[in-house]
């Protein structure tokens, strides 16, 4: 960051504000530790990124005088322990503050940089602070404030954090993958590199800071870095492939992990994941074609499913993609916000709605609501048994099975498969009828009686029920999900 530059603009102002103080020389711990909560809670209130509290600066005349403060040396030390660590240890939540000496026309200055608060309050030594003017008070003497900030803090979304900041243009573009974005959105590349960052900052892939530099948000890094590894925060969110010799994890094939970001990268996934899995001949008017034994859009879609569902806040997993001998694992970090019986033909919810967004814009996955129901009718068209979603800990696993005869399906897998049948039939205003089934599973009209068995269990299940005013016979019942 050009500290120079920025103390030049911070100067310039016309008064000290909320998320701006001034101070000539040294002050106390506390009071530093005070400043910084205030600070942070502030620039959420501002829409500011950060705070600056900045030493050298006459707070009357806003003259460059520079300072003999140094938050580094000795002298700043409290009870042996460095000024940094001491402040940080008693701030909570702990936030990202920095503070940076350099030299300006031959003085020194110092810039604590406070990055604005996210999720919560932040409080020091159990006490949040807030800026009225160019005054530091409580918190809790500003009720007003208090109440616009948790709303704020409430609202508060993954995408908009900075991911990486402090860059030059060149660096910015060249850390994201432009050329892939302009494909996607189908739009012509600009000649003109600032019109290209003029269109990445509408997107909020990109932010211009105070003192010129850009930052890349966590939506842009997500979206279209051209390699995660680069982005400390979302390194661990890189996309991981395993395929399994058998059933189990006990013999590991190969591992692939794509380092794009999920937009960039999605086409190079999905091609990889559609290398490893098996494929079945098919003989059409003659020909003999070689087709993959799991439908492209149903791991596809699940795919997507995955990336833009996880919760960013958690971290530890990957999201992965386990490749079976008879089944595909989609896992991703975090509880799925709606019931898993009802991810077919509702409308979905998700942490992540610039991230959905982009993907749907962009023809990565499909519209609200329509993404399983789609999954489902593919699972259905080639006869195979029903997707599965589970929740296991703290993360959801969607669950694509192999090509399997009816004969060979437990009576868990045709309730399943009977419930999200009549979801799919709700999903396109429609009904399940002992016909519609038979369809499903690919049954002739002969064996009805099977069919009748299926949706029996099914119905004493308690996931499906008869549609309202129906009154027909077995053979001709109507049936509806539970839900409706």
């Amino acid at each position: 960051m050009d500290y120079p530059r920025l103390l030049q603009e911070l100067a310039a102002l016309p008064a000290e504000t909320e998320w701006v103080e001034f101070k000539s020389d040294y002050v106390q711990p506390e009071q530093i530790g005070e400043y910084i909560s205030a600070m942070a809670n502030s620039a959420v209130l501002m829409n500011r990124d950060c705070g600056y509290l900045v030493w050298g600066v006459k707070n009357d005349t806003y003259a460059l005088e520079g300072t003999v403060f140094n938050p580094k040396a000795a002298s700043a030390k409290v009870k042996g322990e460095e000024l940094e660590i001491w402040i940080s240890v008693r701030l909570n939540p702990r936030i990202d503050f920095k503070f940076e000496r350099f030299e300006h026309n031959g003085k020194h200055f110092v810039i604590c940089t406070v990055p604005a608060a996210r999720y919560k309050v932040v409080e020091f030594n159990g006490a949040g602070y807030i800026r009225v003017g160019s005054a530091k008070t409580n918190l809790n003497t500003q009720p007003e404030k208090l109440r616009s900030l948790l709303l704020i803090l409430n609202q508060y979304r993954f995408e908009s954090e900075v991911a990486v900041s402090g860059l030059s243009l060149n660096d910015a573009l060249t850390s994201l993958d432009v050329v892939a974005y302009y494909s996607l959105v189908k739009r012509a590349e600009p000649a003109d590199r600032e019109a290209v960052a003029l269109q990445l900052i509408e997107e909020k892939f990109l932010r211009k800071n105070d003192d010129g530099s850009y930052a890349i948000t966590n939506l842009g890094a997500i979206l279209f870095a051209r390699d995660l590894s680069r982005f400390e925060k979302l390194a661990g969110k890189r996309v991981r492939i395993v395929t399994f010799a058998g059933k189990d994890k006990l013999q590991r094939l190969r591992e692939d992990e794509n380092q794009k970001g999920y937009a960039a990268g999605f086409a190079e996934v999905i091609r990889y994941i559609g290398s490893q899995l098996p494929t079945t001949e098919v003989f059409h008017e003659g020909v003999r074609t070689n087709v993959l034994a799991y439908p492209e859009l149903a791991f596809r879609e699940l795919t997507a499913n995955m990336l833009i569902h996880q919760d960013f806040t958690l971290t530890g997993t990957a999201p992965i993609v386990d490749i079976y001998l008879d089944r595909i694992e989609f896992t991703n970090l975090g509880k799925p916000l709606i019931a898993t019986d009802r991810f077919v033909g509702a409308i979905p919810r998700t942490r992540n709605e610039q991230l959905a967004a982009f993907m749907r814009r962009a023809g990565i996955c499909e519209q609200e609501g329509s993404g399983c129901v789609k999954v489902v009718d593919s699972v259905e068209r080639n006869l195979m048994p029903a997707p599965d979603f589970l929740i296991v800990g703290d993360h959801t696993v969607a669950v694509l099975y192999g090509p399997r005869a009816l004969t060979q399906m437990s009576e868990a897998d045709q309730i399943r498969a009977c419930y999200q049948h009549a979801c799919k039939q709700w999903a396109a205003k429609d009904v399940l009828t002992n016909s519609s089934v038979r369809s499903r599973f690919g049954i002739s009209d002969e064996n009805s009686a099977q069919v009748s068995r299926i949706i029996r269990v099914t119905l004493e299940a308690g996931k499906i029920k008869k549609a309202d005013g129906d009154t027909g016979s077995r053979k001709y019942a109507k049936y509806v999900p539970y839900w409706v």
